[in-house]
């Protein structure tokens, strides 16, 4: 069994607990709080946070930082690796520390820029705000904490940073009990966010230990490297912008929509992440440092060898992801929601955007393994072309969807946005020849389309319509929903099966034994 197969099962391991923490947090939000106009009021609260933490932590720094950091470990001692790490520390502490004490102090503007809708109602723009000045703080902790993830992933160490998003998650269900019993304030989750940061970053520094000493704050700007990873910033930063800038302008339009629709929106895009985590994610996460490695020794080969294994495992497990939420959208909903404020309306309302989403997940997936690779070669610009290419895609269906399917035309403009993103960025590697499909992949596509096709039909047979769905308990939902599922998965894998497709192919990454060995040499490095 290949070291990436074992390093990606313990991140979506970890992630898959992560993400029953969350929906438990989800199901517990949608009791109390329904899709009341406060809860949205919070979604947009944390949003921003959120925006600028995949703009500057997750997004830019990570992407420039992990190719330098690879790279750095291969070629220097220990102590000149964490003298990088220090002065990187320090740099970020300062940027993040000074956004959040101006978007403190202009907090009013900044909700004026990010939901111009909530203008109208002084109450809902009132506690918006008040929100804002309460979680934005939160960008701090989680830039630091990003940093601090990047480094055990270079060491090959996934466990805690895959983990410490639960935190988050249980910090939001104390504070939804809290403010159940203390008169429904949505105000206690935004301290909830506060605090969970504070825990995650101090978990993660304690976690360090193991790495001999904890990152020094220094600052200097004339580093080779920090200008090396400053440099490849600049042009992370307009890419990962133009993606976030699509999901920002959402909110945007969905602020003038009628109350609810950002929190549809919210629960559709949660529903999605599960399988984008455990799998695109998981697999990116894992996937860059030895790209990035593959590419400083210059072995094309490992190089290949590595990124044809990441598409083949998004390829296998996507579409069958894809399918599954597609065919079972409402009845996923009823089950986990349809219960206290959240109401049978709000279950179609958010099937519409769960159903557009899921056709879209493939692409998604193939965002996040495409773009490692073109990051792994330091090549930022060229998926920041195509992701403003595809941001004009979003924005234009976004504006002429938006009246006749409402929120729900929102989700099919990402999700034809995605499929434009990622194919067009695996067309260029292809084309400039920096990557080559084996006849198995070809074969694996045609395979898992196949046995997709056949999946959806078995689900469609066996599955209880959503009306019949409703008058079940909580105990039946669930368990006829888990045999849903297992029906599903079977009728796919038998199928994959039958058609000749060998599931070992998932394990084992050509030419490994080498791979192994220099990412074991590196980590102990």
């Amino acid at each position: 069994m290949s070291k990436l197969f074992k390093s990606v099962s313990v991140v979506s391991g970890t992630t898959l607990l992560s993400r029953i923490v969350g929906f438990v947090r989800d199901i517990v939000c949608a009791s109390i709080f329904g899709t009341h106009f406060g809860f949205d009021a919070f979604l947009v609260a944390f949003k921003i946070p959120n925006f600028l933490r995949r703009l500057f932590a997750e997004g830019a720094f990570s992407q420039a930082f992990v190719p330098v950091l690879s790279q750095h470990y291969l070629k220097n001692s220990e102590e000149d690796t964490f003298l990088l790490i220090d002065r990187i520390f320090g740099l970020l502490i300062l940027t993040t520390a000074s956004v959040v004490a101006v978007v403190y102090c202009i907090a009013p503007y900044v909700i004026l820029i990010f939901a111009p809708g909530y203008a109208r109602d002084p109450q809902v723009f009132a506690l918006t705000v008040s929100m804002l000045k309460v979680t934005f703080p939160y960008l701090l902790f989680i830039s630091l904490i990003a940093m601090i993830s990047a480094i055990y992933n270079c060491k090959q160490k996934f466990f805690l940073p895959a983990f410490s998003p639960i935190v988050l998650s249980l910090c939001s269900i104390v504070a939804s009990f809290i403010a159940k019993y203390n008169g429904g304030s949505t105000m206690f989750l935004a301290y909830g966010v506060l605090f969970a940061g504070i825990i995650q970053l101090l978990m993660l520094l304690i976690g360090m230990r193991s790495f001999q000493r904890l990152p020094q704050p220094k600052l200097a700007l004339d580093d080779k490297n920090v200008k090396a990873i400053l440099k490849l910033m600049g042009a992370a930063l307009f890419g990962v912008s133009v993606v976030q800038l699509g999901l920002m302008i959402q909110t945007f339009l969905a602020s003038f929509l009628p109350s609810g629709s950002i929190s549809w929106l919210y629960y559709a895009e949660r529903l999605l992440q599960l399988p984008l985590a455990l799998i695109a994610i998981a697999v990116a996460t894992v996937i860059l440092p030895p790209l990035a490695r593959a590419h400083a020794e210059g072995d094309k080969v490992a190089f290949k060898n590595n990124f044809e294994w990441a598409l083949q495992f998004i390829i296998v497990l996507s579409i069958p992801a894809a399918v599954g939420l597609i065919c079972l959208a409402k009845q996923i909903l009823i089950t986990l929601f349809y219960h206290g404020k959240f109401s049978l309306f709000d279950v179609d309302m958010t099937a519409a955007s769960l159903i557009f989403l899921a056709c879209g997940l493939p692409g998604f997936m193939l965002i996040k393994v495409v773009v490692a690779a073109f990051y792994s070669r330091k090549d930022i610009t060229t998926p920041v072309k195509i992701a403003a290419m595809a941001l004009v895609i979003d924005v234009t269906l976004s504006l002429l969807l938006l009246k006749p399917l409402a929120h729900a035309g929102l989700s099919v403009a990402v999700s034809v946005a995605a499929w434009v993103n990622g194919s067009s960025l695996l067309y260029l590697l292809l084309r400039d020849k920096i990557y080559y499909p084996s006849s198995q992949l070809i074969q694996t596509i045609f395979m898992s389309s196949v046995a997709g096709i056949i999946m959806f039909i078995a689900l469609k047979l066996v599955t209880s319509s959503p009306e019949v769905w409703v008058s079940y308990s909580f105990v039946y939902r669930f368990s006829s929903l888990i045999m849903s599922m297992v029906i599903g998965i079977g009728a796919y894998s038998v199928s994959l099966f039958l058609l000749g497709y060998d599931w070992k192919s998932l394990q084992v990454i050509p030419g490994d034994d080498i791979n192994s060995s220099k990412l074991t040499s590196t980590a102990e490095a």
